[in-house]
């Protein structure tokens, strides 16, 4: 191989290389957009979750007082069904 190829190789191989250094950049760059994207999910879900738990203990809490106020008004006899 003449040095003649083996320069003009050396500056294809510095091209290449260059394009894989840009392309891994691009890369982390979008990895790194990506986790940030799914904590903003799961903080989102863990919020939204969070809201389902607490609206189905109230529903339970309501649901048990109403039982007790129809119960006390069947007692007394202002409720029948």
């Amino acid at each position: 191989m003449a040095i003649s190829e083996i320069v003009k190789e050396n500056e294809r191989l510095k091209i290449e290389l260059q394009r894989y250094r840009e392309l891994a950049e691009r890369l982390e760059k979008k990895i790194e957009r990506l986790e940030k994207e799914n904590k903003e999910y799961k903080k989102k879900y863990q919020t939204l979750q969070n809201i389902i738990i607490r609206t189905m203990q109230l529903s339970e809490h309501k649901e048990t007082k109403l039982r007790e106020i129809v119960e006390k008004l069947r007692e007394t006899g202002e409720f029948t069904r």
